[in-house]
């Protein structure tokens, strides 16, 4: 090998890769029937999604006013269903 060696030089034909991960682990390839289809994967029978919560924000900056003391403050940490203060926060 020299010193001016390219990426393609070191790929493998198409397929062999995956190949010889085969031969590796020991398992056969797996056929387009063996593998899982849309909601399968996942443990879902019918494909369909389920509601996912969405996330909650837990700091906020800008002006605001802390729900536990009345300060202005330009920093709050949500306690609860609140937002309060650094100083005001139980941590």
């Amino acid at each position: 090998m020299t010193d001016e060696s390219t990426l393609t030089d070191f790929l493998e034909e198409a397929g062999t890769a995956a190949e010889s991960a085969d031969r590796e682990t020991g398992r056969e390839p797996e056929e387009p029937s063996q593998r899982p289809q849309a909601g399968e994967a996942d443990g879902r029978e019918n494909g369909e999604r389920t509601a996912v919560e969405p996330a909650t924000g837990t700091y906020a900056w800008g002006k605001h006013t802390c729900s536990a003391c009345g300060s202005s403050v330009d920093r709050v940490w949500r306690d609860g269903d609140a937002f309060v203060c650094p100083a005001c926060k139980e941590w």
